[in-house]
């Protein structure tokens, strides 16, 4: 989770099995970059995340 990040590149993470959200950008935050990520079974315990 990243809350109030500017300019940040968020890249080449593998998340696996999370509990709730895989990768969550809050508010506050501009310019950011998400990209060449793996999710796999996100939202495990709370449906809607992920």
């Amino acid at each position: 989770m990243a809350e109030a990040t500017m300019h940040s590149v968020i890249a080449g993470l593998s998340v696996d099995r999370s509990r709730e959200e895989g990768i969550h950008l809050r508010t506050g935050g501009s310019d950011n970059v998400v990209r060449d990520n793996g999710i796999r079974e996100s939202s495990r315990a709370t449906a809607g995340f992920g």
